[in-house]
């Protein structure tokens, strides 16, 4: 979609609801940044540099991570998660339009390619959790 593919849309949707092309192209691909960074961060409650800031990271290498400091965004992370996958899946599956939108085929293609995406929330919740027993201690 960011490359200008209609992927499912006609050219005119994306041209006026999406500014594709032009400036949605950037959103889009800014977008898929965001959550590849925020979905990479989930690993750091499973690994060592989730407990112990990498020597590298400029002012705060060395220094022991705050359990807090991981809780509270991962939590509200798992929380938001949920909702937002959930209402996003839920306008797709009861919105869809026949006038150059998302329908038939095209729709059911995106729900499944999507689908994994309802698994994020809860096992970020089952992650953070897991979190919180290893470092209770510390809290």
């Amino acid at each position: 979609m960011a490359l200008g593919i209609p992927v499912g849309y006609s050219k005119e949707v994306l041209r006026e609801e999406y500014a594709i092309p032009g400036w949605g192209m950037a959103y889009v691909i800014g977008l898929a940044l965001l959550i590849e960074c925020l979905a990479l961060l989930t690993i750091g409650l499973v690994r060592p540099w989730g407990e112990r800031m990498p020597r590298w990271v400029p002012f705060f290498g060395g220094r022991d991570v705050p359990p807090r400091a991981a809780l509270i965004p991962a939590t509200f992370g798992t929380v938001a998660l949920t909702a937002i996958i959930a209402v996003v899946m839920l306008q797709v599956l009861i919105g869809v339009k026949d006038d150059g939108h998302l329908s038939g085929t095209s729709s059911t293609v995106m729900v499944l390619c999507y689908l994994p995406a309802f698994l994020w929330g809860p096992l970020l919740g089952l992650v953070t959790y897991s979190y919180r027993r290893r470092h209770r201690h510390l809290l």
